[in-house]
């Protein structure tokens, strides 16, 4: 609930601080400002809020005395707590994605095992913890698919590049493999991965050559490559499993309307789809990206950032080809000129740390747009609502000769340093996500971003 303190009561506050500390009010700063440094000091890697100001000021209308000392211990009390309350809500989210509920005992337990702190445990680690407090008695059954998918994406992601193809086999040969009654173990997905490996190896490997059998008199010798095979070829390029629709419901036809996942409880993102499609509006044209321009990207309803990750699917790393939004915060702030605590990327490569990305944030709109434009020739279908991702890789950008408008937003991100859940936007959506104002350039308005960014790219070409 949200904390709101009147002025008159703020006003006694300072007074009181005044007092106690001896000096003229003219000579001391706004007392909310001596607050925010206390907060702070108390807790420099939290992002300061009202609300943290507020339940200080709360906390300090019941002070007799009011002095450095008691801001600051105050300060500590209040940022412990919420803290706390904040590594307490992300426990209980990740246990209801499981379909598990948390007494407070267990919220202990998974807090000491997993030995997480309230300010430097991130949201993987939390996750993980929570995840493996239940694996001990969780039946394998009762783990939904995409979680599996989730799992088994992070283990392929230490190989290198994903493919979903792999995915998808992977979970196939782990549902048919593993007893699903028994307790969940990531041991076995692990061991179902390394034979999988093992077996394409296998598959691939030439067969040794044969020698060649000595030529009948009056034919020519043919060789094994140019003799005509009864086989049939492979499909090339089959669609990921995962892209075809099952059950009831026919699948969407091309150029359908993508409905939504849930009718009743829409996302931003589908409420903006459901209005282009009533309107008639076509992606990917001069009209939808003025009117999204307009709509978007101008608009006063744009849900909050923290409000935004929770409407769709969320993971807790990043996949080639795919676009994601975040919370970030740069391991060398201090030395960088200025960053974006809440990125949007695209991204382009994997590395053992994080990954890269292009963060479209650094671009103004036009040369987003062109960015965007560019990059949809790399998609695996030219229709955003049969797109599942774009073929990416780092070899395709490092150079920015073909991408020049790359070059200011190629990023590398550290996964030690997510803050947050990372939103996977859909393909249909992309094109929504590129006007959403949510950006937050640290040090710098995104004015100076830009204007370095048009030069950039000006001397790249």
């Amino acid at each position: 609930m949200k904390i709101t303190i009147s002025e008159e009561t703020v006003k006694k506050i300072t007074e009181k601080y005044v007092k106690s500390v001896i000096r003229p009010a003219a000579t001391i700063p706004d007392i909310r400002k001596i607050i925010s440094e206390a907060i702070h000091d108390a807790a420099p890697e939290r992002e300061i809020d009202q609300e943290d100001i507020s339940a200080v000021l709360k906390e300090l209308s019941n002070q007799p005395i009011i002095n450095d000392q008691v801001i600051n211990e105050v300060a500590k009390k209040i940022t412990d707590n919420s803290a706390r309350e904040d590594l307490i809500f992300s426990i209980k989210t990740y246990a209801k994605q499981l379909k598990k509920k948390v007494a407070p005992k267990d919220i202990e337990d998974i807090i000491k095992k997993g030995k997480l702190d309230s300010y430097t445990s991130t949201p993987f680690q939390i996750k993980n913890a929570v995840r493996d407090y239940f694996e001990g008695h969780r039946p394998a059954e009762s783990i939904p698919q995409n979680e599996l998918k989730d799992i088994i994406r992070t283990e392929l992601a230490k190989k290198g590049p994903i493919d979903e193809r792999d995915v998808t086999t992977v979970l196939q040969k782990y549902l048919k493999t593993v007893d699903l009654e028994k307790p969940f173990k990531r041991d076995d997905i692990q061991n179902v991965i390394k034979t999988h490996f093992e077996d394409k190896t296998q598959s691939t490997q030439p067969e040794p050559e044969r020698p060649e059998e000595p030529a009948k008199s009056g034919t020519t010798p043919v060789s094994r490559a140019e003799t005509p095979s009864d086989e049939p070829e492979p499909p090339k390029d089959p669609a990921p499993p995962q892209a075809r629709k099952s059950g009831p419901t026919p699948p969407v036809k091309p150029g359908d309307p993508v409905p939504p996942k849930d009718p009743k409880n829409l996302t931003f993102f589908e409420k903006i789809r459901m209005k282009m499609n009533r309107y008639g509006i076509t992606s990917l044209t001069r009209f939808s990206r003025n009117w999204l321009k307009d709509t978007v990207n101008k608009a006063t309803t744009t849900p909050a950032r923290k409000k935004l990750l929770t409407q769709g699917q969320t993971v807790h790393e990043a996949f080639i080809g795919k676009m994601f939004l975040y919370f970030y915060d740069a391991k060398l702030k201090e030395e960088l000129p200025y960053w974006d605590k809440f990125p949007l990327i695209i991204c382009v490569d994997l590395a053992d740390d994080g990954w890269y990305g292009l963060n479209l944030h650094y671009l103004p709109f036009p040369l987003r747009l062109k960015l965007f434009d560019g990059l949809l020739t790399l998609a695996d279908d030219k229709r955003l609502d049969r797109m599942q991702k774009l073929r990416m890789s780092y070899g395709l950008v490092k150079g920015f000769s073909t991408f020049p408008e790359a070059k200011p937003c190629f990023k590398r991100y550290l996964a030690s340093n997510v803050k947050s859940e990372l939103l996977q936007i859909d393909p249909i959506d992309w094109e929504t996500a590129i006007f959403l104002p949510v950006e937050m350039f640290q040090k710098q308005a995104k004015e100076k971003v830009w204007r370095d960014s048009k030069k950039t790219v000006k001397q790249g070409r």
